[in-house]
């Protein structure tokens, strides 16, 4: 129970989904007999700085289409925190063969990495809302800024694409990321210093490698 409307007007919040709902004085005395309700006194005055109930401003903030996904998340992890000790991998992949039985694409790689977020926010559920509010095609532009900030590292990223991934040889990303590497120390050998390309770290460069290869496609890059 979090507030109260008029005399006979009670706001009560779900503490699962932080939904409210409205109820009248006789139902608020019919629930809370039944133990369904209680009322916000009733909670620690100190708790635990990962407590759900401590943290309940980040719920009001999330957009409607991360609730949903944040409902169905719980819904797909919760049989396994009720087991009352940690999943083992068998018990993550009969999970997930569930889950895809009722049309729901998950894998238990995935419902371990909810687990474990789960784990490290000290049992909130809230640590499974999307950060992106489920919209990946955002987040994919977004993930991909290094090339996009710098003009003239995307021209060496595909001229070493061009002439090291793509022949008959195929080369491994690793070769394209260390061929970019020395072309833009060449490059920056050449330009003033403010002028200069930042020289990324070279795990960074080889994943924006990885998604430039997948964006642009292999036979877009042969000129096919």
């Amino acid at each position: 129970m979090v507030r109260q409307l008029a005399a006979n007007r009670y706001i009560a919040q779900d503490t699962k989904f932080l939904v409210e709902q409205e109820f009248s004085q006789t139902e608020v005395l019919a629930h809370y007999t039944e133990g369904r309700l209680r009322f916000g006194a009733e909670q620690p005055t100190a708790p635990e700085p990962n407590s759900p109930a401590s943290t309940p401003s980040v719920a009001v903030e999330l957009t409607p289409q991360q609730k949903r996904i944040l409902k169905q998340r719980w819904q797909l992890l919760e049989p396994l925190v009720r087991n009352g000790h940690a999943p083992q991998e068998c018990e993550f992949e009969d999970r997930a063969a569930e889950a895809r039985e009722q049309g729901i694409r998950c894998s238990a790689r995935t419902l371990r990495r909810y687990y474990q977020a789960w784990l490290r926010a000290g049992e909130d559920r809230l640590a499974l809302a999307p950060t992106n509010g489920g919209r990946r095609r955002r987040y994919r532009t977004r993930r991909n800024a290094l090339l996009e900030r710098h003009p003239r590292l995307r021209k060496l990223v595909d001229e070493a694409i061009q002439s090291v991934y793509l022949t008959k040889a195929r080369r491994p990303i690793s070769a394209v990321t260390r061929r970019v590497l020395d072309d833009l120390q060449r490059l920056n050998a050449r330009l003033p210093a403010e002028q200069a390309v930042p020289i990324p770290r070279q795990s960074t460069l080889a994943r924006a490698i990885a998604r430039r290869i997948s964006q642009l496609g292999e036979k877009a890059l042969a000129g096919g």
